[in-house]
């Protein structure tokens, strides 16, 4: 039976957590992330390497490292977290905005805007894809309110390109409907990188 999506380690390239802790049982086996790229392909996805955080965290358990005391009182970041910005990588925005909608709907407090104002933004790119400057407008404008205003980001996640790329796009939704410009711009679509030190909750 093939593992169900929440188990996998790097979404790209379908390699499971379960894949992954076996590899690193065998003596044989390089423990590095470089070696685990090379065997598996985990962490080489067209995404950017989302789930190289989660393969480190791997590779620690492997050898039994204890974490430091930083690491230690890290909030763990949901494994969905990792799948919606593998997929949010790949540009696949309305796919982002349902998974982290689930993790919206469980969470609580500041981290819950932190959320929201992600989906929005992956909605807004969803219709940049769609020419749609008036959705573009609209989801933009509720991104970055919240972005700007009372948000927890607990994981201290760069989020600069998303909202840089969100700017421009609402600028250009405008042009195109006041018809100064005859469409989007799409290499300003924008990449989210993890600090590959972030601790993953495998639960």
């Amino acid at each position: 039976m093939p593992p169900k999506r929440s188990e996998f380690a790097c979404f790209c390239n379908r390699v499971s957590v379960a894949e992954l802790r076996d590899w690193l049982k065998s003596p044989q086996n390089k423990k590095s992330l470089p070696a685990i790229q090379d065997a598996t392909s985990a962490g080489c996805g067209p995404c950017g390497g989302s789930c190289r955080p989660l393969i480190v965290q791997l590779i620690q358990e492997s050898l039994q490292k204890t974490p430091n005391s930083a690491q230690q009182a890290q909030i763990p970041l949901p494994n969905d977290f990792v799948k919606a910005i593998s997929l949010f990588n790949r540009r696949y925005y309305w796919e982002t905005h349902e998974v982290l909608e689930e993790l919206w709907l469980e969470e609580t407090g500041k981290t819950r805007t932190f959320y929201q104002a992600i989906i929005q933004g992956a909605a807004a790119l969803y219709h940049v894809l769609n020419a749609n400057p008036r959705g573009v407008i609209k989801l933009s404008q509720d991104s970055l309110a919240k972005f700007e205003g009372p948000t927890e980001n607990p994981w201290q996640i760069d989020l600069s390109p998303l909202i840089s790329a969100l700017k421009s796009y609402k600028t250009q939704a405008e042009e195109i409907l006041g018809k100064t410009r005859s469409g989007f711009d799409y290499s300003e679509l924008p990449r989210i990188q993890l600090d590959q030190h972030l601790q993953v909750g495998l639960t």
